[in-house]
Parts: structure tokens; sequence; C-alpha cells
């Protein structure tokens, strides 16, 4: 049996206060606890001010937790530890991986929990920049490993100090706990504002839709005047009692500090002495702090202000270095503390309560503090502390001019960056330059600081960089810094990533042929997203040669403009897949924005390989941990299924990578497009009501630019307008998209089909002329292109918006272009058309064009489809069948994935980590699995997937 940490033993729970008045939330985490008992997970969170019994309730939590054999892991954010990556995560599991054997500990960090193991071993290798979501995958797969064994609670206190990459963490987690038999119990407080409020907001959100937030009020008069009574004793009279409650507000810990303070000074708990309790109410935990301060020996005193400046989890031995305290009497010292419940025992300092300390350092004014931090950077550099924890202290020093602690900033900015912490990186190389640092120095630190900043504040590096371009002068140094600042602007203003890199590319003069590479890709990009043509003549780069990364760029560039300008696939198609090949995925991981656009020209042209490229992009993402490539390889992946017409599979995808990006805190057109890929699936499944959640969701992300060549959810919504009935609507909206994508030289039907969407719309609003033109000209620009799917589904709708004596000559050419492709829902689309017109002169003929949709609308999980098709088959005299595609060739590529892993004996966790999903997914994918193949259970897949004999 797993075992977390031990009574008495760094991480225990304190022993809880009596609760008063708290029958309702103990009920509460009481039922959580029940249910995880039975195998269901969730998350509770418990929200109030400071003092209000939110840790009592925790720890009654894990007691009874304990009690039905749960394992407990806990942990408490402190504000001298929330610049430290993943603190509140390490504490969770540190101890129980330290008392772990080795077999036990090499299985729990086994899999995707392997990415982990830089957090818990300080020999591992460090994780390459931006590789965060490694760490975030692998925590989940270790909290479920874990939980696999002995259901597992995680008791989070004080989690406004959390640091933002355990909150990421525990949001991550927050939102996979469904079949996971693991409990999330948080305790917070309003943070100040910044990231981590943000990360509280949304893990409040998902705890109310979960387990509820619980939401302590202040004890009643009644119950405020039983513990006052309890601790002053007897006699005690009531209009004192009253007093102490209207004191304290019917907070506990004031209360119950206020009422000691009041004993503890003499004061008789009588009616004329209620002025007393007036005056110390406000002040009651300060007040009893300074009071408890005053009455300690002089070394206890110096001893605690010390331990409040290094904060929980130093260690003992440095507090008592830092008061210039001998070992014998600083231990001594130690001990009256603890008498005092200042401190719990034990070689680490940990107050009692965080308020406590806050009280010790609101009373050392903030000279002291200040000059206290500063000796304790100090303390700590000598004694060869990590620089993350040196830098903690050195961010509350005043500045004094040390290029010493210059380094060790810049030192700890390397380490959080690499532990995929930027906010941590800023705050030190901010301070930093506030230090100074040399004079020859501080431009290479503004370059390290502006690179920091955008990774978490896109517009401060932004301005930084621009402040500091005319401070360099060396051309290349410029221009590369150029290049970072154009890099971080389209998403903000494609026209200044334009104009800042063509005044780069100027000013490089043909110095740097790789740097001027990365410019005109920057170029490129910014003016492949503005919404009107470029102001001034754009570069034309020279075609990409060579196999380097930026010719691998310009090449996926070049090749989206021609297509977007409609150039015949043939042509444009090769020169981007030929940048697909050999160490491609390294290249797409380090521009990603250039790669997505060829891979869109790959899926527009129907390339047969863009979906394997999809995977091998995917998994390249899941090796390195990196949420950018993992979850833009999932979003492209099912934009190649939608192409495939795998509308379930598709949505799957789409979901897995919107989750990912939401989790890690992505905003912008990538969101957009990921979602706009999600709800187009489910509206071509029928889903509208989860279609609208989706594109809802996505709405709330930052900073879409809503870019015409990337119209993410513009198009989305259109065609949910006009699925929910509303045609005019959706056709107004479809005709200002087209003229916007004319407006920038779009003309190709692959990749917006605005053309046939809006004829069909306006076919039914009874313009058929407007119809028929809007669908003749796509059809000849889908030929113009000449990619299956794009010219077939033209040649669809154009049939079905013609006039009866062209119809046929235009459904048979769709049909022919149609059938050979894997464009399957189109095919469905052409064939249930063909079914309906027969149908007008012979039901019989129509039977099979409609038995022919309905299989493959059936197969594409195309609902609404499917339920036209079986409609028209009834009509038709026919009797269709239920499913009308069975067996293992109705599979998808993922859903046999999935099978076939099963069949083997794998389980759903182990299947999930192999291909980087979550469980849920595995069993969404089993649960299809099952119903195409007829069988109800895992253990007939192997004889279903069999080959027949």
């Amino acid at each position: 049996m797993l075992k977390a940490a031990a009574p008495g033993e760094r991480g225990a729970w304190p022993a809880p206060a009596t609760l008063h008045e708290r029958e309702r939330e103990e009920s509460a985490l009481t039922a959580a606890v029940e249910r995880l008992g039975a195998g269901q997970g969730g998350l509770s969170a418990i929200e109030g001010v400071a003092g209000i019994g939110k840790s009592s309730l925790l720890a009654e939590a894990a007691g009874t937790a304990e009690e039905a054999g749960v394992v407990v892991l806990r942990s408490r954010g402190s504000e001298m530890e929330r610049g430290l990556p993943y603190g509140i995560a390490r504490q969770l599991f540190e101890p129980l991986l330290r008392r772990a054997d080795g077999p036990s500990r090499e299985r729990l960090l086994s899999g995707p929990a392997r990415l982990t193991r830089r957090l818990f071993e300080p020999d591992a290798d460090p994780a390459p920049p931006g590789a965060d979501f490694g760490a975030l995958n692998g925590l989940y797969w270790l909290t479920a490993a874990l939980a696999e064994e002995q259901p597992v609670l995680l008791c989070i206190d004080d989690a406004q100090w959390s640091d933002p990459a355990s909150l990421r963490y525990v949001n991550y987690l927050a939102r996979r706990l469904q079949g996971v038999p693991a409990l999330l119990c948080v305790a917070t407080r309003s943070p100040d504002p910044g990231p981590v409020a943000t990360l509280l907001d949304d893990l409040l959100a998902e705890a109310e839709a979960s387990c509820g937030v619980l939401r302590p009020p202040p004890l009643s008069e009644d119950a405020s005047v039983a513990v006052a009574a309890e601790i002053l004793g007897s006699p005690a009279d009531g209009g004192f009692l009253r007093a102490c409650h209207r004191a304290s507000g019917g907070n506990p810990l004031l209360l119950r500090a206020l009422c000691r303070g009041l004993r503890e000074s003499g004061v008789e708990p009588r009616s004329e002495r209620t002025a007393d309790v007036e005056r110390a109410g406000g002040a009651a935990l300060a007040g009893l702090v300074r009071l408890r301060t005053a009455q300690l020996p002089p070394a206890a005193t110096r001893l605690v202000r010390s331990a409040a400046v290094l904060g929980d989890r130093a260690a003992v031995a440095e507090a008592i270095s830092l008061a210039e305290l001998a070992p014998e009497p600083g231990l001594d010292a130690f001990e009256d503390l603890r008498r005092a419940n200042f401190l719990r025992p034990g070689r680490e300092i940990e107050f009692v309560h965080p308020l406590a300390r806050e009280a010790v350092l609101a009373g050392m004014g903030a000279g002291e503090a200040a000059r206290a931090h500063a000796a304790a950077a100090h303390l700590l550099a000598d004694r060869g502390a990590a620089s993350e924890r040196v830098s903690e202290q050195i961010l509350r020093a005043p500045p004094a001019g040390d290029t010493a602690w210059v380094a060790l900033l810049r030192e700890a900015a390397v380490a959080a960056l690499a532990a995929g912490d930027g906010r941590t990186a800023v705050a030190c190389l901010r301070r930093a330059l506030d230090e100074p640092p040399a004079a020859g120095d501080r431009l290479q630190l503004q370059i390290a600081l502006a690179q920091a900043e955008t990774l978490v504040d896109s517009p401060a590096a932004i301005c930084r960089m621009e402040d500091i371009l005319d401070e360099i002068e060396e051309p290349r140094i410029r221009a590369g810094v150029a290049a970072t600042l154009a890099s971080h602007l389209p998403s903000w203003d494609p026209q200044r990533t334009i104009d800042i890199g063509r005044a780069a590319l100027a000013d490089l003069d043909g110095r740097d042929d790789e740097v001027a590479r990365h410019l005109e890709a920057l170029v490129l990009t910014g003016e492949l997203l503005v919404d009107e043509p470029p102001i001034s003549a754009g570069i034309e780069p020279k075609p990409a040669t060579g196999d380097g990364p930026d010719a691998r760029r310009l090449a996926c560039l070049l090749g989206y403009r021609q297509a977007r300008g409609n150039s015949p696939a043939a042509e444009v198609a090769p020169p981007v897949r030929a940048a697909f090949t050999g160490e491609w995925t390294r290249y797409a991981t380090e521009a990603g924005a250039q790669y997505a656009f060829g891979m869109l020209v790959l899926i527009a042209a129907d390339h047969e390989e863009a979906l394997d490229l999809c995977e091998e992009w995917e998994a390249t993402g899941r090796r390195l941990g990196r949420v950018a490539t993992w979850s833009g390889a999932k979003m492209f992946r099912a934009l190649a299924l939608l192409a495939r017409g795998e509308l379930g599979e598709a949505a799957v995808e789409a979901a897995d990578a919107l989750e990912a990006m939401e989790a890690y805190g992505m905003g912008g057109g990538v969101v957009s497009f990921a979602a706009a890929a999600q709800a187009d699936a489910e509206i071509a499944m029928g889903e509208l009501d989860r279609a609208r959640h989706t594109l809802e969701r996505a709405g709330r992300a930052p900073g879409d630019p809503g870019a015409v060549n990337l119209h993410g959810l513009a198009l989305s919504r259109a065609r949910l307008r006009a699925a929910g009935g509303d045609a005019a609507g959706a056709l107004e909206e479809m005709l200002d998209l087209g003229r916007r994508f004319e407006r920038v030289g779009g003309r190709n039907p692959a990749l917006l089909p605005w053309r046939s969407e809006a004829a069909l719309l306006a076919s039914a609003l009874g313009d058929g002329e407007r119809a028929r033109a809007l669908a003749t000209e796509e059809v000849a620009l889908g030929r113009a292109w000449g990619a299956p799917r794009a010219l077939g589904r033209a040649l669809g709708r154009a049939a079905a918006v013609a006039e009866a004596g062209e119809q046929s000559a235009l459904l048979a050419d769709a049909l022919s272009v149609l059938a050979p492709s894997p464009a399957r829902a189109e095919l469905a689309e052409a064939q249930l058309l063909k079914g309906l017109i027969a149908r007008q002169s012979s039901p019989l003929a129509a039977r099979e064009p409609l038995a022919e949709a309905l299989a493959l609308a059936s197969a594409c999980d195309a609902a609404p489809l499917e339920r036209r098709a079986r409609e028209a088959l009834v009509a038709a005299g026919a009797r269709p069948r239920r499913s009308a595609i069975v067996g293992p060739e109705a599979l998808t590529g993922r859903e046999r994935q999935v099978a076939e892993q099963a069949a083997a004996g794998r389980s759903n966790r182990e299947i999930a980590q192999e291909l980087f999903l979550t469980k849920r997914t595995v069993e969404t994918h089993l649960t299809r699995v099952y119903r195409k193949l007829g069988i109800g259970s895992r253990a007939q897949l192997a004889d279903r997937l069999a080959p027949p004999a």
C-alpha cells in the first residue's frame, strides 16, 4: 500500500481546530471522499478569507480519507516559493517518491510520467525551451498511475500563493479526472490580479461543475460565543462574548487569536471591559504576534524574523545563521518558537499558519525587511544555494549595484525558462536591470529580457525590442532582434511585421543570408495574414533552394500564396511536400507558423501523405513534450480527417487539441482554427448545441487576429447559422467572407468554398440565378486547382442548384471525380442527390444510390445526411438496415489503432499513454469501435479484427 507523509513528517497535516458550524462543508467533503472510494474522482474547492477555516476543513477531509485507505498527498502555497516552478507539484509527490523503493519509483516514473523526472531528480536533463506541456502531461500520468493502485486525495492549501506552473498542472488534471479515482481538494483566497488569479478563476469554474465550491460563512453569534467561552473560560459575561464576535467578524482564526490575546493580557471577560475587545478586533492576530514576540527571548525574536524572511521549507540551520546565532543557542530559540506555537517541529521552517508569518514580516517594517532579504541573499549565495532561491531574496531586496547578483538573477532566469516558467524569468531579468548591470552588459540583458517576455507578455516584449533596436550598432544583431520582434507581431499587427522585416532586410544589406531568409519568411507571413493587400509591393523572395530550414519555410509560404491564388495543385504541392522531408519535424517545431501554411496546402491538394505527416508531427510533439507542436499537429490531423469525411475522429482530435491549448494558456488564431475544426465536424454530425458551445468557448480566447486566410471561426459561424435555419443571415456572412478573401487575392475553393455554400443558401432562399452563377464560378475554379475534393464538391453543389436539364451531367462529373477520392462525405452528398433525382421518375432506380449514400453517411458519422438518406430510402419503398456499414472496414485509422492495442491486452491507460490521448478519448474510441464491429466488449475484439480465413 502506498503511503504519503507520516504524522510528524514534513507535509503532514496539523491537527485541526474544533470545527463549529461547518457541518455542510464537512458533509460535502465527506461525500466527495466516499465517491472517491467508489472510484469516482473530482475537484472540490474551498474559497474564503484568511482564517475562515479552510485549512481545518482540508485537514478534516485528509483525516477522513486516510481512515478510508486513501493515499493523501499534501502541499501548501507560500509567498516566498511562488516563483519556484512546480513547487506545489513537488511538495505533493516528493515525499511519496522519496520513500518508494526502486521498482516502485521506476514504475511510477515510466511512460509519459518520465517527463517529470527533471522535477524530482536533480541530475535529470533539463527540459528544452517550450517543453512545459511534457511536464503537465507527465504529472497527469503520474497522478493516474498512483490512482490506479489506490484512490488518491491531493490537498492544496493556500493555492493563491501557488506558482503558475503548478496551477497549470492542477487545471490540466482537473479537466481529466473522469474515470480517474483522484480527488483534488484546493483551498484558496482571492489572489492579486495576474496569471495566478486567472488560473484560479478557471479552477473554481471547473470545481463548480465537479464537486462544487465551498465558501464557509463567518460564524454566527451563537457559535462565536461558544468558541470565545471555550477559550476564555467561565464565568464570562455574555456581552463581552458577543463583543468578541463583533470584533472578529465571526472569523474563527481571528476570534481564537483575539480571545487568547485577551486572556494572556489579563483582560477579564466582563461587560465593562468590552472596549478592550473593540480596540483589539481589527488587529487581533497581528497584535497577538507582536505580544508573543515581545514575550520571547531576544534570540527567539531574531530567529522568528529570520524564519519569516527565508520562508517555509528553508533549513532551520539557515535561519539560525541569518539570525547570527550560534548553533546551540539557535536550536534553543527554535524550540522556544515551537513551544510558542509559531513554528512546527522539524528540520525545515514551517509556520503554524501563514498569517503568523505575514504578521512577523509586517512588524519588521519595510526597511528592516528589505535589509534582511539582502542579507538572506548573501547567505544563501555563500552557501551555494540554487539560484532560484537566491533570486527570490534578491527580488525583495533593494538594488545594490552588485554584479554578482546580476549574474545570479540571469542564472535563475535560465533555470526558470528551462522549467517552462517564463514569468519568473521575466521577473528576475527585470530585477537584474534595476540592480543595475555593468554598462557593457545592459544591452545584452535587455535582449535576453525581451526574448523571455515574448513567452508571457508579448506587448511588453514588442515595446522593449522596439526601444532597443536603435541602440544596437552591429547590423547582424540588430537584424536578429528585428526578426524576433517581427515573429511575435503577426497576431497583433501583421502590417507592422511587414514594415519591420523590410526595414531590417534593407539594413542587413546582404551581410547574412540566413537571417535575411528568416526575415523574408516573416515578411511573407505578415503579408499572408493581413486582411488587406500589403500597403506597398511585397517582397519577392527567390525560389527556395537548398535543404535548410529557411528554404523550407519559404517553400511553405510561397506554396500557400500560390495556392491561395488558385495555381494548379499539381504545380504547387510538390515543392511544399519537399519541405516535409528529412528533419522537417525539427524545423517545423522551430517554425510552426510557416509549416502550418504548408500543411494547409497539402490538405487542400488532397495529398495522400497529409494525414501521415500530421501523425509524424504529432509524434514529435509527444516525444518533446511541446504543447504548441503536439496540439497544432492534432489540429491539422483533425482538418485532414475532415477532408476524408472521418467526422467523429476529427471532432475528437480537434477537441483534444483545443483542450491542450486552453490548459496551456494559448490564445490567438490557432485556438480559433482548432475550434473551427471541431465545430465543423460537430455541425456535419448534427451536434449543433455542441458546435455552438465550441464556438462560444473559442470566442473567449484572447488575441484572435481574425485574418481571412486563417478564417477560423467566421466560416464555422456561418455554417452553424445555416444548419440552424437562418439561411439569410448565413448567406450574408458567407458573401462577406468571400469578398474579404478575394480582396487579398484568394480564389481557391479548396481553402475557402464560400461560393458553393453561398449557392446552396441562395437557392434555398429562392434566388436560383444567383445560386447558379456562384456555383458555376466555383466549378471553374475547382477545375483550375485540380484536386478531387474541391472539384467534386463544386460539381455536386452546382448540380444541386442547376436547372433540371443540366443536373445529370454535372452530377455524373461529380461522382466520377469523387468516387476514387477519399472525400467520402462529399461522395455521400452526391449519391444522395442522385437518388433524390432518380426517385422522381423511378423509386426502384433510386434505391441503389440512396443505399450507397446511407452507407457512406453512416461511416462518416454524418447524422443529418444519414437521416435524409434513410427517409428517402423509406419513401422509395426500401427497408434500410439501422447500421449501413459495419465490420473492420468501417473503422477509422485511430479507431483501428486503439482497437488493435485493446485486442492485444493493453489497458485504456496504456493505450492513452502510447497515443498521447486521455483515457476518456480512448473510451470514446472503443465505444465507437464496439458499435461498428457489433460487439459488446474488448474480449471479442481479436476475433472481429482478424482477417477472414
